[in-house]
């Protein structure tokens, strides 16, 4: 069974970037949460898609209260967040 095109590293850039600088989202108009392998990163994206759309700043700490709201913040979730913005 041949596995669908992925490039983890990237998908993991592409998440810390937007956490460290919000106004990269505005050159990610044609990218779409199911674009993602790993459904953290499709969970992120989508998260941080929605704050954008609604004026938020976005940091580690305010997609984290987000996905507390959702009731989609884990231990596990926090730690590999914090991991990928070090």
């Amino acid at each position: 069974m041949r596995l669908p095109d992925q490039n983890i590293e990237a998908e993991q850039s592409l998440i810390a970037s937007l956490l460290l600088n919000n106004k990269l989202f505005d050159h990610c108009e044609f990218v779409k949460p199911e674009e993602f392998y790993r459904a953290d990163h499709q969970l992120f994206f989508k998260t941080i898609s929605q704050m954008r759309r609604e004026g938020l700043e976005i940091d580690l700490v305010t997609l984290g209260e987000e996905l507390k709201k959702q009731g989609e913040l884990t231990k596990p979730r926090v730690l590999y967040l914090s991991k990928l913005v070090e």
